[in-house]
């Protein structure tokens, strides 16, 4: 499975916290938490798709998931 890259998900982070900078230790924490929150999506956008019988994620099953998963 592909990572996320350090470096993006720091300059996201220290771009949505206003400039706050993020230590080296902190990173990696990061960089799961992007991860386990896009596992998350997938899982729930998958089940979606496929109740509808499709074998295809589509935009509105990512939109139908982010609302189940965080309102």
């Amino acid at each position: 499975m592909a990572e996320l890259a350090a470096s993006k998900v720091k300059k996201l982070v220290t771009e949505e916290s206003g400039g706050m900078r993020l230590s080296a230790a902190a990173i990696p924490y990061a960089t799961e938490a992007g991860a386990d929150f896009l596992k998350k999506l997938g899982a729930r956008a998958g089940s979606i798709a496929r109740s509808l019988g499709r074998k295809t994620i589509m935009e509105e099953d990512i939109q139908a998931a982010r609302k189940q998963l965080w309102p």
